[in-house]
């Protein structure tokens, strides 16, 4: 994801069933180091590090697996 899209970021954590906090648990669990009110500020457009992106996005990839889906945020590496 070159330009993050925030706003859209946070419509898919809302399809997932994901509140901040359970967002931010599944990404802490990924080796993610930012707070939950940064995962909060990251839902509603503030872009996060480069470092931290491709984790954040994966926790909630990972959420639409367990739903049987597919990962519909893109990787910012990939």
């Amino acid at each position: 994801m070159d330009a993050w899209d925030g706003e859209e970021f946070g419509r898919r954590c809302r399809e997932a069933g994901l509140s901040v906090d359970e967002l931010w648990l599944r990404y802490i669990g990924l080796g993610g180091s930012a707070l939950p009110h940064d995962v909060e500020r990251f839902m509603q457009g503030e872009r996060p590090p480069p470092d931290q992106h491709d984790m954040l996005v994966h926790a909630l990839n990972e959420r639409f697996l367990e739903l049987g889906g597919n990962h519909p945020v893109p990787y910012r590496s990939g």
